[in-house]
C-alpha cells in the first residue's frame, strides 16, 4: 500500500520584526500558529495507513534479520530502478520540451508548426 507522503507543522511561528525605509516604517508583531483539527486527523490517518508494513518489517527483523536484509535490499533496489524510470521519462520530455505531469505522463501540447505532439 503506498501512501503519500505528508509534511506538517504541530507549530509555525515568525519573530517580530521592524523595517523602515523611504516607503515609511513597516513594524510585524510576529505571529504563531498550531496545527488545525483537521491536519491533525489527517496526519494520524497516514501513520495509521503506514503502521501495519512498519508492523510486518518489525516482525520479520525480529524473525529473520537475513531476510529482513535482502526485503530491504530488494525494496531500495526497486525505489533505484523507479526513480531511474522517472528521470528518463522527465529526460526525454525535457529533451522535446515538452512539460510532464505530476504522475510523469507527457501533457499534450501543440508544437510551433501546429502538429499535436
Amino acid at each position: 500500500m503506498r501512501t503519500k507522503p505528508r509534511n506538517s507543522s504541530m507549530l509555525q511561528f515568525q519573530l517580530p520584526s521592524v523595517r523602515a525605509g523611504c516607503g515609511g516604517i513597516d513594524i510585524f508583531g510576529g505571529s504563531f500558529s498550531f496545527i488545525s483539527k483537521e491536519e491533525m486527523i489527517y496526519l494520524m490517518e497516514g501513520i495509521m495507513q503506514n503502521a501495519s508494513s512498519f508492523a510486518f518489517e518489525l516482525a520479520l527483523e525480529s524473525l529473520s534479520p537475513a531476510v529482513a536484509e535482502q526485503v530491504a535490499k530488494l525494496r531500495d533496489l526497486l525505489q533505484e530502478v523507479n526513480a531511474m524510470k522517472h528521470q528518463l521519462l522527465r529526460g526525454g520530455a525535457d529533451a522535446r520540451g515538452l512539460p510532464l505531469a505530476e504522475n510523469g505522463r507527457r501533457v499534450s501540447a501543440h508544437l510551433p508548426d501546429g502538429r499535436r505532439a
